[in-house]
């Protein structure tokens, strides 16, 4: 009997210890933000105060996780000759120190990643997306911004890479649109075509506006 009994504690023991794993994983877990939640906040704030760089800057980024890149290119575009880059510097860069205490935040770290995409510091913005991946693998929308970074700084074959990537999550006409761009740039047309042709109504409207 004290034999089995000592067994039953060490059983005890044992499932307290998994389920004290579990939960300690669970709360550990990387808390992705409510990007729907923070588009509708902000899309009320830019009603009262269009001009509002920070409720601009999370609306364009909860735009783009959410996958509507059409919507965040036209919200970048309303901002025109509007936009003032040592005003937006100013308000976003209280927001990057606080990343060196939180290194796991994704806002944080999307408001870096795109950061350096404003500011055209591309390899800032390849690190901090690249940070982002690791934390959130699938996100494909992150993804293919990783791979117009390195498009932005001609490294071809990365960018053919990451937005191939992407479409194994999920078929999309964004990463399509980078490859035919990427292909174009190295000179495959025929390679470039088939892919824009890919790209839809996203494709039509960017080049469009470009």
């Amino acid at each position: 009997m004290i034999i089995i009994k000592r067994y039953k504690i060490i059983y005890i023991v044992i499932t307290i210890s998994m389920l004290l794993l579990i939960s300690f994983s669970a709360s550990a877990a990387v808390q992705e933000p409510d990007w729907r939640a923070l588009k509708e906040k902000n899309i009320e704030k830019l009603e009262k105060k269009p001009d509002d760089i920070m409720a601009n800057y999370n609306l364009t980024i909860s735009l783009v996780n959410l996958g509507d890149i059409k919507a965040a290119y036209n919200n970048i575009n309303k901002l025109g000759s509007d936009f003032e880059e040592q005003k937006f510097v100013k308000k976003v860069s209280p927001y990057l120190y606080e990343l060196s205490k939180y290194q796991e935040n994704i806002l944080l770290l999307n408001y870096a990643a795109f950061y350096g995409v404003i500011v055209e510091d591309y390899d800032l913005s390849i690190k901090y997306f690249n940070k982002i991946l690791k934390l959130t693998p699938e996100n494909y929308n992150i993804r293919n911004f990783l791979s117009a970074s390195h498009l932005e700084l001609e490294e071809y074959d990365l960018a053919i890479k990451e937005a191939k990537k992407a479409l194994e999550t999920k078929d999309n006409e964004f990463s399509h649109l980078l490859l035919g761009a990427i292909y174009y740039e190295t000179g495959n047309i025929l390679k470039a075509l088939n892919q824009l042709s890919k790209s839809g109504s996203l494709g039509r409207e960017i080049l469009n506006n470009n």
